[in-house]
C-alpha cells in the first residue's frame, strides 16, 4: 500500500513538473517514474527534500540527512554496501534516467539536483569549502600574523583572538594530516613549554622567509646560549691549542641573566627554572647536552652530545662564586703562606679564567658573601646557616680587609700584628724625634716628646702580649720581634731627648694627655662647605671621607658601636682629628692672618693636643714665642685657652701679639668675641690693631676665616 501511494505521489509530481517545465511527453515520464524500485524512489524523494531544504544541489551526505531510519534499514538490508556508496550508487543510475542531473564537484565531493526540482540549466556547483581547506586557509593567515611559521598553538591562539569557532583537537589533527599530504611544510622545531614542537608553513610560502629571528621559548632561549657558548669556548680552545672545557650550569646562567624571558630579578627568585632548563636539554627526546658526574664532585658538567670524554678538558670547576672564591683564596694563602687581601685574590683570578665570578658582582662583594656564615636561600625559607664555609674574614687592618680558609690563631695574629704595624707607621718615630728640634717652644715639643714616649709604649705593650699569647707563624713572630726591638730603640731615643730638654724654667704637667678631640665626616664637610665650592655636591660622607682620608688624620673612634647606628658618632669607625681638620682648612682656603697662624701651629703641636703644654709659652719673655703660643691656642680650642687669650688681648704689651690674639679669639669661639673688637677698634692704643679689628667688625661671620 505504501508504495503504491509513493507512485500515485511521484505521478503527481511528474505531472506538475512536465507542465511547470513545458515537458511534452508527460506520460512517458510517469511510466518510467512508476517503474522505479522502492529503494530508487526513496533516494529520488530524499534528493528533492534536499534540494527544497538547502535551495541549492546537494551532495550525498546531506541527501542521506533526509532518509528516514526506516528507510536507512530497507536500503542496507538491500544492498551490501555502506549507505553513503548505496545513495552515490543509485543517485548514478538516477543520472541515467535523466532524473537526476550534477552541476559538478568541489573538494572531492560531487553535489546533485532532482530535474523535479532544480533548473538543469541555472544550476552551479555551490562553493563550499572543507574544513581542511578551512584549517590551511587559517594557517596561513595566522603566518602572515605572526610573520614567521606557526605551531599547533599559535594557530589556535589566533583563531580565538578572531573569536572563531573552532575545536582545538580537530584543527590539530588536521594540520597533521596536512603535514602528512604535503599542504603544509615542517621547518623547524622548538623546545618546551609541551605546546607543539613543529613549527608549520603552507608549502607554496618561502621557508627562509617565515624562519623565527629569535626562540620562541624559554628553553629554545637557553638552548641556542649553550651552542653559542660551546662555540666561542670550542674555538677559543682552537687557537690556543687546547682542548675545550666542559660548561657549568654558572656559565649558562652569566649569559641569559638578561634575556627576555626572564629578568634577573625573577632568575635570582628562583634559580631553579634555570637549572630545569639544563636538565631538560640532556632528557628530551632530542638531547641537546649530556650530563658529566664526576666522582667526589658535586658539581654537574655538560656537554654537547657527540663530544666525547676525551676530547673535553676537566680542569678544575666550581659550582658556585662561593666556591670559586674559596679555590682562590686557597690559591692565594699557598702561594703567599698569610691571611690575603683582595688584591691577591685578584691576582689568582686573573691568572685563571675559571676563578672568575659569573654574577656581575667584583671579586670584594663575592669575597664578603661567600665568607658569611649565612646566605639567602631565595626560597622563602629566609637566611641559611653555610653548611661548608672556604673563606672566612679575619679582621681590617688600616683600608685592607683579610681573608683566609679558617679561623686559625696564626691568621688572627698576623692581622693584629700588620695593625700593631701599621700604627707604628702613623707614628713615624724617627721623623717625630728629628722635628722636635725645629719647635721653638721648649714646653711644645717636651710635650710631644712625652706623648711619643707614650705611644711607643702603648704600641711595645701590644707587641709583647702578641709574642706571649698569640699562636704565630714563623715569619710573623721574626717580623714581630723585629719589630719590638725597633719600638725598643726608639723608647731609649725618646726618653733620653727627654733627659736632655730643658724647660726653661717653666712648670709643666707630669703626663700628656692622649685624648684627641674629633668630628664626624658631616660635621667636618659643614665646616668645609662655605670654602670649597665642590663641597656644596657632595651629599655622601663616604665621597667626602675618600677626599679627605689621606689629607687630614684619622683615629679610631673609642664610642664606634655599629655603622648603621642611628647615632652619627656612634655609626663612625673612624673620626677626623680635629685639630688637624682645622689646619688644613686654614692653610688651604684661609686669609693670609688665618693661614700664617695655621702654619705656626702645625710646626709647633704636631700630634700633641694638650693646651697645658702650650699655656706656660703665653709668659715667655720672646715675643715670637708668645706669638707661637697663640697660634697653637686658636687652633685648639680650649676653655682654658681661650681665658687666656682674651687676657692677651687686652693686657700684652707688643702690638704684634695682641692682634693676633685678638684673631684667635674670635677664632676659637671666644666668648663676646664681637664686642672686643668693638672696643679694640677704639680704645687699642696701637692704630694697626685698631685697623684690624674695624676690617673684622665689617667682614661676615665667615670673616675669622678669611683674614
Amino acid at each position: 500500500m505504501a508504495a503504491k501511494n509513493l507512485r500515485r505521489r511521484r505521478v503527481r509530481t511528474q505531472e506538475l513538473a512536465n507542465s511547470a517545465n513545458g515537458i511534452r511527453d508527460g506520460a512517458g515520464t510517469a511510466r518510467v517514474i512508476l517503474k522505479l524500485k522502492i529503494e530508487h524512489m526513496i533516494v529520488l524523494q530524499a534528493l528533492e527534500d534536499a534540494n527544497r531544504s538547502h535551495e541549492r544541489a546537494v551532495c550525498v551526505s546531506e541527501i542521506a540527512e533526509e532518509i528516514s531510519a526506516k528507510d536507512k534499514k530497507r536500503l542496507e538490508r538491500t544492498y551490501s554496501n555502506d549507505l553513503s556508496r548505496i545513495v552515490a550508487k543509485i543517485l548514478g543510475l538516477l543520472i541515467t534516467r535523466r532524473m537526476v542531473f550534477s552541476p559538478g564537484g568541489s573538494n572531492k565531493r560531487r553535489f546533485y539536483g532532482s530535474v523535479y526540482v532544480l533548473d538543469l540549466d541555472n544550476t552551479q556547483s555551490p562553493d563550499i569549502r572543507s574544513r581542511r581547506f578551512q584549517v590551511l586557509g587559517l594557517v596561513r593567515e595566522a603566518v602572515q600574523e605572526f610573520g614567521r611559521a606557526v605551531r599547533n598553538v599559535d594557530v589556535i591562539e589566533y583563531a580565538k583572538s578572531k573569536k572563531l569557532d573552532v575545536v582545538p583537537s580537530d584543527l590539530s589533527h588536521d594540520i597533521l594530516s596536512m603535514a602528512e599530504t604535503g599542504e603544509l611544510a615542517v621547518i623547524g622545531h622548538v623546545r618546551g613549554e609541551g605546546k607543539g614542537i613543529n613549527l608549520y608553513l603552507p608549502s607554496d610560502m618561502d621557508p627562509e622567509a617565515y624562519r623565527p629571528k629569535r626562540p620562541l621559548t624559554w628553553l629554545d632561549e637557553v638552548a641556542r646560549t649553550v651552542e653559542a657558548l660551546w662555540a666561542e669556548r670550542a674555538e677559543d680552545a682552537k687557537i690556543k691549542g687546547v682542548r675545550p672545557k666542559p660548561l657549568t650550569t654558572g656559565d649558562v646562567r652569566a649569559r641569559v641573566i638578561n634575556l627576555p624571558f626572564h629578568t634577573e630579578r625573577e632568575i635570582k627568585k628562583d634559580p631553579q627554572i634555570l637549572v630545569d632548563a639544563v636538565k631538560n636539554l640532556s632528557t628530551s627526546r632530542n638531547p641537546l647536552l649530556r650530563k658529566i658526574k664526576r666522582r667526589g664532585q658535586r658539581m654537574l658538567l655538560w656537554v654537547p652530545v657527540g663530544v666525547k670524554d676525551e676530547d673535553v678538558d676537566f680542569g678544575y670547576f666550581c659550582a658556585n662564586d662561593a666556591e670559586r672564591m674559596g679555590e682562590a683564596v686557597k690559591r692565594a694563602v699557598e702561594r703567599l703562606g698569610r691571611p690575603v687581601t683582595v688584591r691577591d685574590v685578584q691576582d689568582e683570578v686573573e691568572s685563571d679564567f675559571a676563578l672568575q665570578p659569573v654574577n656581575s658582582s667584583g671579586i670584594f662583594q663575592a669575597l664578603a658573601y661567600a665568607s658569611r656564615e649565612t646566605f639567602d636561600a631565595y626560597d622563602g625559607r629566609g637566611r641559611q646557616k653555610r653548611l661548608t664555609r672556604r673563606v672566612f674574614k679575619i679582621g681590617r687592618a688600616g683600608q685592607n680587609t683579610y681573608y683566609y680558609t679558617d679561623e686559625s690563631s696564626e691568621a688572627l695574629s698576623f692581622v693584629e700584628f700588620r695593625r700593631i704595624e701599621m700604627e707604628c707607621s702613623e707614628a713615624r718615630f724617627e721623623e717625630q724625634l728629628e722635628a722636635f728640634e725645629a719647635v721653638s717652644l721648649s714646653c711644645a715639643a717636651k710635650g710631644r716628646a712625652m706623648l711619643l714616649a707614650h705611644e711607643i709604649k702603648t704600641l711595645h705593650r701590644k707587641v709583647i702580649e702578641l709574642l706571649t699569647a698569640a699562636k704565630m707563624d714563623g715569619t710573623t713572630r721574626r717580623e714581630a720581634e723585629g719589630l719590638k726591638e725597633r719600638l725598643e730603640q726608639a723608647a731609649q731615643a725618646t726618653l733620653k731627648w727627654l733627659a736632655t730638654c730643658g724647660s726653661d724654667g717653666l712648670s709643666l704637667p707630669g703626663d700628656v694627655s692622649t685624648a684627641v678631640p674629633c668630628w664626624t665626616a658631616m660635621e667636618f664637610l659643614q665646616v668645609v662647605k662655605p670654602f670649597y665650592p665642590m663641597a656644596e655636591n657632595i651629599t655622601s660622607t663616604n665621597k667626602f671621607i675618600t677626599l679627605m682620608h689621606e689629607q687630614v688624620r684619622r683615629v679610631p673612634n673609642p664610642e664606634f658601636d655599629s655603622r648603621f647606628s642611628d647615632d652619627q658618632r656612634k655609626a663612625a669607625e673612624f673620626l677626623f682629628d680635629r685639630t688637624d681638620a682645622l689646619l688644613y682648612t686654614a692653610r688651604q682656603w684661609g686669609g693670609t692672618e688665618c693661614c700664617l697662624q695655621a702654619m705656626l701651629a702645625s710646626r709647633e703641636l704636631g700630634r700633641l693636643r694638650d693646651a697645658r703644654f702650650i699655656l706656660p709659652a703665653l709668659d715667655a719673655k720672646s715675643f715670637e714665642a708668645r706669638l707661637a703660643a697663640v697660634a697653637c691656642l686658636a687652633f685648639l680650642w680650649s676653655d682654658e685657652g681661650n681665658d687666656r687669650l682674651k687676657r692677651m688681648v687686652n693686657e700684652d704689651t707688643d702690638s704684634g701679639v695682641r692682634q693676633s690674639a685678638l684673631w684667635a679669639y674670635g677664632f676659637a669661639g671666644g666668648e663676646g668675641s664681637r664686642e672686643m673688637l668693638v672696643d679694640k677698634s677704639q680704645n687699642d692704643a696701637n692704630s694697626r690693631v685698631r685697623e684690624f679689628a674695624s676690617q673684622a667688625l665689617e667682614a661676615d661671620d665667615e670673616s675669622w676665616w678669611k683674614m
